[in-house]
């Protein structure tokens, strides 16, 4: 099955992504500029308009990075408002492309991640049935879905891109209400300067238990629908 998310990259070679880098947003955007030079060669005012795009991509970029402390910062607040009322002990912080204004929950946009990087920030916990995500926003509100496992049917590694940086995640694929959905979780470390992505055990580690989880989760269904064929239909 084809990844069809456009913040969503399946790993094409072998090994692990690296865990976070900067995001390649800005050289397509400096691509099409280029391109725009050379559509507009010859044209009055066309050389001047594609420079003043470059460097209004450049500006955004600049300022986007400056603003890093900020939405860390405001990342880290959002992540301990979602984590208080997680049920168990268990919970886990992640960053997710997941719009939860939908059910199943949509791709977040390339523009709120870009605007709003800390909603993206959210707490996370599994058990033998459920992928359950939070997040928390103004007066401590919260949004999230609680996802079945065995209705997913791919877990892989990859990466998200959230507008300003690429990091490694766990790609999954299923469906809900009879709708797809593909979401990217990057397992983070909540109480870092910058909430870096965890390190390769740690990822390994939870790629491991999801797999194993989803797995359990769809031979009990399927014993299930055999069993009773009528309540077992989709």
């Amino acid at each position: 099955m084809e990844l069809s998310g456009v913040l969503l990259r399946r790993r094409s070679r072998p090994g692990l992504p690296r865990r976070r880098r900067i995001a390649t947003v800005h050289a397509a955007f400096l691509a099409l500029v280029v391109g725009a030079v050379a559509l507009l060669e010859g044209r009055d005012g066309g050389l001047s308009a594609a420079l003043g795009a470059a460097t209004a991509v450049t500006v955004m970029a600049l300022v986007s990075f400056a603003l890093w402390p900020l939405y860390f910062a405001l990342g880290r607040a959002n992540l301990r408002s979602a984590m208080q009322p997680a049920d168990d002990h268990r919970a886990i912080a992640v960053r997710t492309t997941a719009d939860f204004s939908t059910f199943p929950p949509a791709e977040l946009s390339i523009v709120l991640s870009w605007l709003r990087p800390w909603i993206s920030y959210q707490a996370m916990t599994l058990d033998e049935h459920t992928l359950t995500l939070r997040n928390a926003g103004r007066r401590r509100w919260l949004a999230g879905a609680r996802l079945r496992l065995d209705r997913v049917d791919s877990i892989e590694v990859g990466t998200a891109n959230f507008g300003t940086l690429v990091e490694r995640a766990i790609l999954v694929s299923g469906s809900a209400n009879g709708t797809r959905y593909e979401l990217g979780i990057v397992p983070v470390d909540g109480t870092s300067r910058t909430i870096a992505p965890v390190d390769d055990p740690a990822y390994r580690d939870l790629l491991g238990e999801l797999i194993a989880l989803a797995s359990t989760a769809e031979s009990a269904a399927g014993r299930v629908r055999s069993e009773h064929p009528q309540e077992g239909r989709r």
